[in-house]
């Protein structure tokens, strides 16, 4: 028995199809309230955010709420999550032109 594959379309991204129908902020809202009660360690969030320096920035401002369950030294710190991907730096590599030989 033959089986025939038809060649069908691939369908539009999931995110392609949010920002046409305009759920884009229904989903990002959906996104942040879940991970509201998550946490990250301040490695991963130094990482999303762009470096040490500006997590402790956003921390002195106020606008990322973290903690540090222990008082000694090397305690592991916890910061929100949702406040965290707030504030996340764009991730995507830049595509550089090959140059080519004259």
């Amino acid at each position: 028995m033959r089986r025939v594959f038809l060649l069908l379309p691939v369908p539009l991204r999931i995110m392609d199809v949010a920002y046409a129908n305009g759920t884009a902020e229904i989903l990002l809202d959906s996104i942040l309230d879940v991970m509201s009660t998550e946490a990250f360690s301040k490695d991963k969030a130094a990482y999303i955010v762009g470096g040490e320096k500006k997590l402790l920035r956003l921390i002195e401002a106020g606008e990322i709420d973290s903690d540090k369950p222990s008082n000694s030294q090397n305690g592991k710190w916890r910061c929100n999550a949702a406040q965290v991907l707030r504030h996340c730096r764009c991730m995507r590599k830049k595509k550089y032109k090959r140059k080519r030989k004259s």
